[in-house]
C-alpha cells in the first residue's frame, strides 16, 4: 500500500492508496463491523490481566466437588479475565466493557446458556482457564456473525438508497 523509497517509506505517495483503502471499509460496513469487534475483544484480553491462581484454584476445587464459587464481587471468567458486577458497590466493571457487553447482548446471553449448560457436566472436561477460553471462543464468534449480520443489513440499506 506504501511506496518504499530507500528505508524510509513515502506516506505522500501512500496517500491514494490509503484514501482507497478508507473507501473500501466505508462502503463494507459488515467487515468494518467484525473488524472492530475483533479489536474490542482483543483490547479486553491485552489490557485485563489474568485471574490470580488462587482464584483459578478455588474455581478447579470447587468444581472437582461439583459445587460452584459464588464471589459476589466476580460475575464470571472469560478468556481466563474476570468479569465484574456493574454495580459500584462490588466495584463495579470497567465502562469499556460494559459497552462491549450491551452492544453484543445476544452473543453474551449464548456464552452464558453455554456456560451454565457446560457446568452441568461439559465443563469438568477442561482446565478452568480452559473452559473460559472455550467461552470466550464462543462469544467472539457469535458476536462477529453479529456484528457481520449487522453490516450486511447496513450495506443493503446504502445499497437501496444509492439505486433511488
Amino acid at each position: 500500500m506504501c511506496s518504499r523509497i530507500g528505508r524510509s517509506w513515502n506516506l505522500l505517495a501512500a496517500g491514494p492508496d490509503l484514501m482507497v483503502l478508507a473507501l473500501a471499509i466505508a462502503t463494507r460496513p459488515r467487515w468494518t463491523l467484525v473488524l472492530g469487534n475483533l479489536a474490542a475483544c482483543a483490547l479486553f484480553v491485552i489490557l485485563r490481566p489474568p485471574a490470580s491462581p488462587d482464584y483459578i484454584a478455588d474455581v478447579a476445587a470447587a468444581r472437582a466437588e461439583s459445587v460452584f464459587v459464588i464471589n459476589s464481587g466476580i460475575s464470571g471468567m472469560v478468556a481466563c479475565r474476570l468479569l465484574y458486577p456493574w454495580s459500584r458497590w462490588h466495584g463495579g466493571e470497567a465502562l469499556g466493557v460494559k459497552v462491549l457487553e450491551v452492544a453484543n447482548a445476544p452473543a453474551v446471553a449464548v456464552t452464558v446458556a453455554g456456560a451454565l449448560v457446560g457446568e452441568l457436566g461439559l465443563a469438568r472436561q477442561f482446565s478452568v482457564c480452559g473452559w473460559s477460553w472455550l467461552l470466550a471462543g464462543v462469544f467472539v464468534t457469535t458476536s462477529s456473525v453479529q456484528w457481520w449480520m449487522v453490516g450486511a443489513a447496513a450495506e443493503h440499506v446504502m445499497r437501496r438508497i444509492r439505486q433511488r
